[in-house]
């Protein structure tokens, strides 16, 4: 499917906010404290006895994760349940963060396909910011692993981005982007 390029700032611009919101400013972001930090609670499968565990991954949809949503009294509690039994590090980190975007956006209990799109560049984004990459320098995929703590697949797809990014831009910082690098170079000069 093809998004705009809107859709993606959407994206973009939430992804750039909450790293700012949460002072995010180094990799691999944890991903399993920020959601709890966002309040959302987690709920690894290892967390379940191997009955239950069964049970839930030979249901539909939810192999590598899935929200859920309950209504208590005049508030929304958020779970986001991930598999960490079957599935590497890399795959259940993108699986939290494209379940954070569908808290964020409050997307509809069975988002369309086009949200689930989006849902996967978040996951991929909040994981690794292509700004972020930039910033550092990185573009090789072992040393894009290993800042991001992200498997071999998702980073495949990195590099890929990353690479069209640069033959249409360079280097260069986005607008969108330039107030959360200014915030990293901030920490880092910090940290020196």
């Amino acid at each position: 499917m093809y998004r705009l390029g809107k859709d993606y700032d959407r994206m973009d611009r939430a992804v750039y906010g909450i790293l700012l919101d949460y002072g995010i400013a180094s990799f691999p972001v944890d991903i399993v404290s920020l959601a709890r930090r966002m309040g959302i609670n987690v709920l690894p499968y290892s967390a379940l006895d191997e009955r239950r565990f069964e049970i839930l991954i030979s249901s539909p949809k939810t192999e590598t994760g899935f929200l859920v949503v309950e209504k208590k009294g005049g508030s929304i509690a958020y779970t986001i349940c991930y598999n960490d039994r079957s599935q590497d590090e890399g795959r259940w980190r993108i699986t939290i963060g494209h379940e954070i975007k569908h808290v964020v956006f409050r997307d509809p209990e069975r988002p369309s396909p086009i949200e689930e799109e989006l849902a996967d560049y978040f996951g991929k984004q909040i994981n690794a910011p292509r700004a972020y990459l930039i910033h550092k320098g990185l573009s090789g995929p072992s040393e894009i692993m290993k800042t991001t703590g992200l498997g071999s697949q998702a980073t495949s797809y990195l590099v890929q981005s990353l690479q069209r990014r640069r033959e249409r831009f360079g280097d260069a910082i986005l607008p969108i982007e330039k107030e959360y690098i200014e915030f990293v170079k901030e920490e880092e000069a910090e940290g020196m």
